[in-house]
């Protein structure tokens, strides 16, 4: 195999300035935008009132080399599907946009040039490169399309999830992790694509588990902007070429949780804390969060669960909030937690396990009578198809549904 030159770049923490050190709150400005949402409201909701009701199944192939053990990022770009399972199989995957198999990239073991653990991935349409970032240290693995690994690069001791924002710069989250070094004091770090550190943000509530526990993603990129947001915070912030800047605030009413609340409570324990919560009524752990242009989608907790997805409209104002989704499309997808938003697009895409499917459409055909069956398999003919072939060990189906102007 060609040798494999690793860059060691290393991150000079300790030297940075106090000017970088910056914390980030729900400043008080008049261009920041408030999200009002009532999580008392249970409304049923039908599907078609957000999404188109054509939708699109992309059966994922199955071999060997492509078989994913649990997905956690999906990236739709340059006429591929990039998909990366973090958890099962510490790889990424890259599949046609009919769901043909191209390549698996992965560096997993423990010599040189390997990784232990990711935290997640990005896409570099003009090189033609996937980078993945380990969490701890933080490194970036390159590959090309054909799963080559090109490269590696240091960027610092620990990186929970890494997005790359439209100016090339590099937004890390830290998680908070405790370390001796000043950099883990931080849990947003924006550095260049050479590691180079430009500025350090932390929140104003200082504690590591509370700031990262529920965290399934925390960077959304959509056209030219970045975002992101903590899930124990209500402000959404714009990355911009080396600043954080809040742009949106979620208020839940009288049960937004009080600014005091978690720095009065920043030595209870976390199981109690999230009682404490419950106990008040607070409308909490905003996540996960996706923006796109034009809309902006999220989950909440509000009495011990996880109540209610949210969309949410920037161009009208509306917002659709309900934990009783009907899915009057296809009948299959009622839990919407494990989806993925594809923001250039305005996507939903929902992996389903193939003995999901099945156990689905088994009841569904229990329940229908013969003749609403069959009119059911001509509007679905493609999933009850897949269903009838697929092994339960086969790749995840995607399906894909088209959010509608509202």
């Amino acid at each position: 195999m060609k040798y494999l030159k690793t860059y060691g770049i290393v991150v000079a923490l300790l030297l940075i300035s106090a000017s970088c050190d910056r914390k980030f709150e729900p400043a008080e400005q008049e261009n920041i935008k408030t999200i009002t949402v009532d999580p008392e409201i249970n409304s049923f909701t039908n599907l078609t009132e957000v999404f188109n009701s054509d939708y699109e199944v992309i059966q994922l192939e199955s071999k060997m080399q492509s078989l994913i053990g649990e997905i956690e990022n999906i990236i739709i770009t340059d006429s591929k599907i990039f998909i990366l399972d973090s958890e099962k199989t510490c790889s990424a995957y890259i599949f046609k946009e009919n769901g043909e198999f191209v390549s698996k990239l992965s560096a997993y073991g423990d010599g040189p040039n390997s990784y232990r653990e990711i935290g997640n991935f990005f896409v570099d349409t003009i090189k033609k490169e996937v980078i993945i970032s380990q969490t701890f240290p933080a490194v970036l693995f390159r590959f090309n399309y054909d799963g080559l690994l090109l490269g590696t690069k240091s960027i610092g001791e620990y990186a929970r999830t890494l997005e790359r924002n439209s100016y090339g710069n590099l937004c890390l989250f830290t998680a908070n992790v405790y370390s001796p070094s000043r950099s883990l004091l931080y849990s947003v770090i924006i550095a260049d694509s050479n590691g180079v550190v430009k500025s350090l943000y932390r929140p104003v509530v200082r504690d590591d588990s509370k700031q990262s526990l529920f965290l399934s993603n925390n960077f959304t990129s959509f056209a030219d902007s970045t975002s992101m947001i903590f899930p124990f915070c209500d402000t959404i912030f714009d990355i911009s070429k080396d600043s954080l800047k809040p742009k949106f605030v979620i208020s839940f009413g009288s049960h937004s949780v009080p600014k005091s609340f978690y720095n009065n409570n920043f030595k209870t324990p976390f199981g109690k804390l999230i009682k404490l919560l419950d106990k008040n009524d607070y409308a909490y752990c905003i996540e996960p969060f996706y923006e796109s242009l034009n809309y902006i989608f999220f989950y909440y907790v509000f009495n011990s669960k996880r109540n209610s997805l949210c969309f949410y409209s920037k161009k009208t104002g509306k917002i659709f909030n309900s934990s009783n989704y009907n899915n009057n499309i296809d009948q299959i997808v009622h839990y919407f937690a494990a989806s993925h938003f594809i923001s250039n697009e305005n996507k939903l895409i929902t992996p389903l396990p193939i003995y999901k499917l099945k156990r689905v459409l088994k009841k569904l055909q229990k329940d229908l009578s013969k003749e609403e069956f069959q009119s059911y398999y001509k509007k679905n003919k493609k999933l009850v198809d897949i269903a009838a072939t697929a092994k339960n060990t086969d790749n995840p189906i995607l399906i894909i549904y088209k959010i509608k102007d509202f």
